[in-house]
């Protein structure tokens, strides 16, 4: 019996194997746990499968390293084990799993996971605005909304939760939100102590340090920018993106400077055998002013005003 997210014919599998080598081609996507070095055909994120039960899926083929189409029950199906069909033809076979984007939920029926941007797939166009999806199938970290007047654009993490960033629809024509997704998937694998600045509509800042390197940055991508060079955090008012006037005499802004400090503190307390130890958490945004609010000792959260003047003087 056929695996439930086998492709439906291995004539499918053949053409994509095919392609890889005879281009154009792409590295294997950038898939968790891909054990794959061969290439793959770059197909679009958005694909017209051939069949009424064939759905799209980045993680098709190829041990899950390359997109394609995978049969699965749509939307309202019922699913379970007891609606699995078996056959003896694959050309016949009956899906027995809800499609990518999909979960069998309450009422054994395929329902939206609305933590999987592959469901905005099964969305019905009725819908008035539906979040676009990158070509891994995540959510897109630009998500726009309303006409080109009164629309806005905001930032998004993989996950589909919004985080810092957001412009007017008719000013986003450059908006990335690369920063704030890059600040965003950092904090996720643990790190705390990110120090990349965003702009407001989540792109990068010119002058970057973070982990003790700095460099000038492309707004867009973050990448070092041509004919500079990265040099050490204590050299980072020799680059040609710095100026004392924006920048100050210290990378670190006031709301992070405060922020590392409690997590200095934290851990000596910790060292010290004191872990009951609470005080106030200064939260920072992406560019490193104060956010809105900041839980205190209770879990309560504390209304704080933004400052935007991160180099004040006394």
């Amino acid at each position: 019996m056929m695996t439930p997210a086998r492709i439906k014919s291995w004539t499918f599998q053949a053409f994509v194997a095919t392609l890889v080598l005879i281009g154009p081609i792409i590295s294997a996507q950038k898939v968790p746990n891909c054990a794959s070095t061969l290439g793959c055909f770059s197909f679009p994120a958005i694909t017209s499968c051939p069949n009424p039960d064939e759905f799209w899926s980045p993680t098709a083929v190829l041990g899950g390293c390359c997109p394609g189409c995978v049969r699965g029950l749509a939307l309202g199906t019922p699913c379970g084990t007891s609606t699995t069909t078996e056959t003896t033809t694959d050309a016949t076979e009956t899906p027995s799993t809800c499609a990518p984007g999909l979960v069998c939920g309450v009422g054994s029926v395929c329902r939206l996971n609305t933590g999987d941007c592959l469901s905005t797939h099964h969305v019905p166009d009725s819908i008035q605005w539906v979040p676009q999806c990158d070509s891994r199938g995540r959510y897109a970290p630009k998500q726009c909304r309303g006409d080109q007047i009164n629309g806005r654009c905001f930032c998004y993490s993989a996950e589909g939760k919004r985080i810092f960033g957001w412009s007017w629809r008719n000013r986003a024509q450059r908006m990335t939100c690369a920063c704030s997704r890059r600040r965003a998937d950092l904090e996720a694998e643990g790190r705390f102590d990110v120090t990349l600045h965003c702009t407001p509509d989540g792109n990068y800042e010119q002058l970057q340090c973070d982990q003790g390197v700095c460099w000038c940055a492309d707004s867009e991508t973050g990448t070092q920018t041509a004919g500079t060079r990265a040099v050490p955090e204590e050299l980072w008012s020799l680059l040609p993106c710095y100026n004392e006037t924006l920048h100050g005499v210290q990378y670190l802004r006031r709301c992070e400077s405060v922020a590392f400090s409690q997590i200095l503190q934290r851990k000596q307390f910790i060292i010290r055998g004191h872990r009951d130890v609470t005080f106030t958490d200064t939260l920072c945004e992406y560019d490193g002013s104060h956010e809105l609010h900041a839980r205190g000792m209770t879990g309560r959260s504390l209304i704080l005003i933004k400052l935007r003047s991160e180099h004040c003087r006394r």
